[in-house]
């Protein structure tokens, strides 16, 4: 009978191993003086000089780490054990893989173009934002079944009436409804949040009466790491531009009248780097991002916080408008709209 190879490990199993194993790699790469705790080790940093015996916190969730003292962290591409290996030995990445295997003992996986890509992109993101964004990469729960429970909501919804949105949008987006007294999501809109590859990482509520708050997220969902929408836009092949509503029901207006290009943030205040990390690593044809948040002061200095960190790499539009007719999307004409798209080159960042 043939043997059949059992198949290599990917960088994520390869680090989750090395996390569960800190201990032992970080003693092997000379830090000293280590103490483990409940979910984090302290010790002394082996990638400077110095004498302090806590300057060094790697985190075993999530593995990050952060050099207290020294700002070591800041220095290098990836915060993980293999930034820690490359920092120490000066080894490029798939050596630094095959260096870390070999202190654990399991066998090197071939390092992919797709890792290398990775490693890049965080690189490039890294040199224009800093190295905090790489601690956004915590584990987050895939899949809430608890979003199942909730029935589809009707049309005649007084919420979805006053909006004007029609029975095909709340298919669209499979959205829901909590009529069960007994549950904290009770009278919201229930609304499915997917990561860019399809999987569902929690969901939102909106209440549908004056409740508060307004927006309730189910639980651990990472609203600075996610993007509404951005699942159905990943689908495309050709997709040069994006448009970063405030809100969810912004959304949902725009597909309805023909942008289907549209992101929101989940109630996290703006675009963030995080978001960012989402658009290049699954959109990497957008040269083109334009900012439509709320036309209220939250909405305005929102919407500049979002141009601030998309300039750098994109060119950006930030629609501001010159009246207060509008508040936001969803109270707009599609005519209106339209005039707004197609005069977009006046709302262009200089």
């Amino acid at each position: 009978m043939l043997k059949t190879e059992k198949p290599k490990m990917n960088l994520d199993e390869i680090l989750n191993i090395a996390n569960s194993n800190a201990l032992t790699v970080l003693k092997s790469l000379g830090f000293e003086s280590l103490v483990e705790r409940n979910g984090y080790i302290t010790g002394r940093c082996a990638l400077h000089t110095g004498d302090n015996c806590t300057s060094f916190t790697f985190y075993k969730n999530s593995g990050v780490w952060t050099c207290w003292t020294a700002g070591c962290h800041n220095t290098v591409a990836q915060r993980n054990i293999i930034g820690i290996i490359m920092k120490k030995t000066s080894l490029d990445l798939e050596h630094s893989v095959k260096y870390l295997c070999g202190i654990l003992g399991i066998p090197a996986p071939g390092v992919t173009k797709k890792d290398i890509e990775d490693y890049n992109l965080r690189r490039k993101v890294d040199d224009i934002f800093g190295s905090d964004v790489i601690a956004s990469d915590e584990n987050y729960v895939v899949f809430d079944d608890k979003y199942f429970n909730f029935r589809f909501p009707n049309i005649d919804n007084t919420y979805f009436v006053s909006r004007g949105f029609n029975e095909g949008t709340l298919r669209k987006f499979n959205l829901r409804i909590c009529d069960n007294k007994n549950d904290s999501f009770y009278k919201r809109i229930i609304i499915p949040i997917y990561d860019s590859s399809g999987r569902m990482v929690g969901f939102s509520g909106r209440a549908i009466d004056e409740r508060k708050p307004k927006w309730k997220h189910s639980y651990r969902l990472q609203p600075k790491k996610h993007l509404y929408n951005i699942n159905n836009i990943c689908k495309k092949n050709d997709v040069n531009y994006i448009i970063v509503c405030e809100g969810m029901s912004d959304v949902w207006k725009m597909y309805e009248f023909g942008f289907e290009n549209c992101v929101g943030v989940l109630g996290c205040g703006s675009f963030s780097n995080g978001h960012v990390i989402s658009v290049m690593r699954c959109l990497p044809a957008v040269s083109n991002i334009v900012i439509w948040f709320d036309n209220d002061e939250a909405g305005r200095k929102s919407a500049q916080k979002a141009v601030n960190i998309s300039k750098s790499l994109y060119t950006t539009y930030n629609i501001v408008l010159d009246d207060n007719k509008y508040n936001d999307i969803t109270e707009m004409s599609k005519d209106y709209v339209m005039g707004i798209m197609s005069n977009i080159n006046k709302y262009k960042v200089q």
